[in-house]
């Protein structure tokens, strides 16, 4: 007798991208349907490296709750963070990367400016930007609401400034509140204020009042916080004056960001307009005339903007896109935009969702929707963006997993070409999830997951070790390096723990940096052979390559069984590792999960025999 046993098979032999959308068996050779803590890289599926801290332990008590890149005199490159210590004293610190990596310097707290005697702190998220030298601070536009002050009077015994207004005015004590209005000297500004009652308040003014004061507004308002870029203590940090807040030479308004852009300061002063600085002066501002109305009336809201191509800017509202030009031909500081200036609709389709999930590369634009992620490019018309596929639709169900309630905290940053977006799923209020986006390979490479208790909430590239690096900064536990360390995440952990196992009573461990192990998984295309037909696999061969351990789990489906099929230590040279599977099923996938170091996985192969294959007799 003879055996007609002809054997079928399938494989991989280089890893692309993951598609966990798109029907397993559907998917193209060389993509995965799941990638956790992989990078695709030459052709390999590797385990990522992890994520070590490089700030001192000066920050261990201190939330932070914004950071920004700073390039010094000299051409240094510096991190300036904002940090708050127990909820009442709020400051600057300044990080320099050490040359050839590892731990850098920490310098601060500069504590922010006083006003009448108490703190201005902040305990919400701020935005950074660098303009003239000098690093200023947006700590949220101001309110709308305009209350009238019906009387004003200084009491020289106490020296306070007791005011009276027509309408209960909303403040609590510590609110900042901007003055303004008045005919007389040292009233206007802005100040920290007591409050007595609904329609009473008072607050320490910065020098001795005089004269009129008829007319007088009150208004919620939290000023920018400037530090000056040179000066490493408390004296090189200031609040910006607030005593001039409209006309032709107002103060830098408070806002929720701002960019540097072609020798002007931009800031989003309000839901839909930019106001601009004059040239090469970016605290004076004409709020007249030199600020840009952006789809006024549609009561849509401006979520960021950034510079682009042709020396024009980007402004991405919540529902719509538009393009902004500051027409710049005449340098003369202190001077206007020109006549050429203007803003036109590219998209009412799309819009952006989360301010620092924009980021350019070259000439294109990535931003996060409500509908995912979507790219722009200048060749295409952008009119039509919306009507086109998001670039997130291979991974539209991780896409669907968003805490949109949060969605706004998202974060990106463009290296190593890839575009990487970190984001809050299922219950996470803060960034748990960081996906990436590999523009080489044109398809998403990994969702990078991190221990609990490790979230992205900022994210820079800065340097590190003679090259560029991602960075990204929690609020707890400082900077770190990403993809860094083989043994592991380090997680900065400010309350005492269980130690584990826990026993009655508990032995608690104290706050302390702890390192836990990176987990790659990654979860193959269903192989099929091409035929819907039962077949019997017998064996799997999975090249592999780099230090650490491999565990395999092969998952047959019609019918759907799931076997694990060993685990593998792995070395640091290429080796195949030849398993029995011993399985009946349509199709079969194979889930492999990765642990040690930096293991990775080069190739499968997959053998099958068609179940309808029958003895013959000779």
């Amino acid at each position: 007798m003879a055996l007609s046993t002809q054997y079928q098979g399938d494989s991989d032999v280089a890893f692309t991208g993951f598609s966990s959308r798109v029907n397993p068996l559907a998917l193209k050779p060389g993509f995965l349907q799941h990638s956790e803590n992989l990078r695709l890289f030459a052709t390999t599926a590797r385990c990522r490296l992890g994520a070590k801290r490089i700030t001192d332990a000066s920050l261990d008590s201190w939330i932070t709750w914004g950071a920004g890149e700073f390039i010094d005199a000299n051409g240094v490159e510096r991190v300036v963070i904002v940090a708050t210590l127990g909820g009442t004293q709020s400051g600057f610190w300044v990080y320099t990367p050490a040359v050839g990596g590892g731990t850098g310097t920490t310098q601060g707290p500069f504590d922010w400016p006083q006003s009448g005697g108490m703190n201005r702190v902040t305990n919400e998220p701020v935005s950074l930007v660098q303009a003239g030298g000098e690093m200023f601070v947006f700590r949220g536009r101001d309110t709308a609401t305009l209350v009238s002050v019906t009387s004003i009077s200084h009491d020289i015994p106490t020296d306070r400034v007791n005011c009276v207004t027509s309408s209960a005015h909303g403040f609590v004590t510590g609110d900042e509140v901007t003055i303004s209005g008045t005919g007389g000297n040292n009233y206007n500004g802005n100040f920290i204020v007591t409050v007595v009652t609904s329609t009473t308040f008072y607050y320490k003014p910065l020098a001795n009042p005089t004269g009129s004061h008829s007319g007088t507004i009150a208004q919620k308002s939290k000023p920018p916080i400037k530090w000056d870029g040179v000066t490493y203590s408390n004296a090189g940090v200031s609040a910006i004056s607030q005593v001039t807040i409209s006309g032709g030479s107002a103060n830098m308004p408070p806002g929720d960001f701002g960019i540097y852009h072609q020798g002007r300061l931009l800031i989003d002063y309000r839901k839909d307009r930019i106001a601009v600085s004059d040239i090469y002066d970016e605290e004076i501002y004409d709020l007249t005339l030199n600020n840009f109305r952006v789809n006024t009336g549609a009561n849509d809201e401006i979520i960021s903007f950034l510079p682009w191509i042709n020396d024009g800017f980007l402004v991405l509202q919540k529902r719509s896109i538009y393009l902004g030009y500051m027409d710049n031909s005449v340098l003369t500081p202190g001077s206007a935009p020109g006549v050429n200036s203007y803003v036109r609709l590219l998209s009412d389709q799309i819009g952006c969702l989360a301010k620092d999930s924009a980021v350019v590369a070259g000439q294109q634009v990535y931003f996060l929707s409500e509908r995912g992620v979507h790219v722009m490019t200048p060749q295409l018309d952008l009119t039509l963006v919306g009507n086109t596929l998001p670039m997130s639709e291979p991974i539209a169900d991780i896409i669907e997993t968003i805490n949109f309630d949060y969605a706004e905290k998202a974060v990106a940053a463009f290296h190593d070409n890839r575009y990487w977006l970190a984001i809050p799923t299922g219950v996470n209020q803060r960034n748990d999830t960081l996906l990436v986006y590999n523009i080489l390979n044109e398809a998403w490479e990994s969702a990078d997951k991190f221990p609990p208790g490790l979230y992205v909430d900022h994210l820079l590239v800065l340097p590190y070790d003679a090259g560029r690096r991602l960075h990204f900064m929690t609020k707890e536990g400082g900077l770190f390096v990403h993809e860094e360390q083989t043994s592991g995440d380090n997680i900065y952990s400010s309350n005492p723990l269980p130690q584990l196992p826990a026993q009655l009573p508990w032995n608690l461990v104290p706050a302390s940096l702890t390192t836990i192990p990176v987990t790659g998984t990654a979860r193959t295309r269903s192989y099929s052979m091409s035929s819907l037909e039962s077949k019997r696999f017998s064996k799997v061969s999975i090249k592999t390559g780099g230090a650490g351990t491999m565990t395999v789990t092969a998952n047959t489906q019609d019918p759907d069984v799931t076997e694990v099929l060993g685990s593998f230590t792995l070395s640091s040279d290429t080796d195949t590792n030849r398993i029995r599977v011993a399985s009946k099923g349509q199709s079969i996938d194979f889930s492999m999960t990765l642990t040690g170091g930096e293991p990775e996985i080069r190739a499968i192969a997959v053998a099958a025999l068609p179940n309808s294959f029958q003895t013959k007799s000779s």
